[in-house]
């Protein structure tokens, strides 16, 4: 059930994972910080910025590592078979654990093979488009779309999965646009490309360029607090 699959994914927890073991010198080498998507998206910008805070913090060096694949389950299922040693850490969305795992047959993954470490941030997730749209809410943007077939980006197969639950909720036809990560969808949505797209929060870098039609999550965000949520807006997600 979509309702229910993406309760725990659309809270937009940030998260990252590791193995627990014995931290008596912890740490005396680098560490690696795994992160399933590509260099420039949200996840990464955060990434690297926790990367530099946990250098300083730890006295060690923190390593990026990108290894985008399959909604961020690519990395999570590297680092979960490593050893558990806390120099093998991914960050994630928590998508590859509750999301990715139910819908994409290529994420072999169990919540038990990793241990959950902390919360970084609670991500904007929301749908968006480019400030020069004719609608401003997700009821003028399905009023506006009758008739025509509206073109979206594809993240991940969440994101897909959200939009097929809306176009089917409410007959809109879909032109479903594959890309590999946030800093690619930024490129559809400012050249104007594409009609809208799912972002997890790296739309706020454009607040002048790029506009939050819904917030999709439970609450209305804190930098856009006049947009609705799917849910106020008769989407009961």
């Amino acid at each position: 059930n979509f309702k229910n699959l993406t309760k725990s994914l659309l809270i937009g927890l940030m998260v990252f994972f590791w193995s627990a073991a014995s931290f008596a010198d912890f740490p005396n080498k680098p560490i690696k910080l795994y992160i399933g998507y590509k260099a420039g998206g949200g996840t990464d910008t955060v990434g690297r910025v926790l990367a530099k805070v946990m250098g300083e913090e730890l006295g060690q060096q923190v390593n990026i590592i990108n290894r985008p694949g399959s909604g961020g389950c690519l990395a999570a299922m590297q680092v979960a078979k490593m050893k558990p040693d806390g120099y093998s850490l991914v960050m994630d969305p928590s998508s590859s654990v509750t999301w990715a795992r139910h819908t994409n047959p290529k994420c072999k993954i169990k919540v038990s093979q990793l241990d959950y470490a902390g919360t970084i941030a609670q991500f904007n997730f929301g749908l968006v488009s480019h400030v020069s749209a004719p609608y401003n809410s997700i009821e003028e943007f399905v009023n506006w779309s009758k008739g025509k077939t509206v073109s979206y980006v594809v993240l991940s197969p969440g994101s897909k999965a959200l939009m097929k639950y809306i176009a089917a909720e409410k007959g809109i036809k879909v032109n479903y646009v594959p890309t590999k990560g946030g800093a690619d969808m930024i490129k559809l949505i400012l050249g104007k490309q594409v009609d809208m797209s799912f972002s997890g929060g790296i739309h706020t870098r454009h607040p002048d360029k790029i506009k939050l039609i819904a917030s999709v999550a439970s609450y209305r965000h804190a930098s856009a607090p006049n947009v609705k949520t799917l849910k106020e807006s008769g989407i009961d997600i």
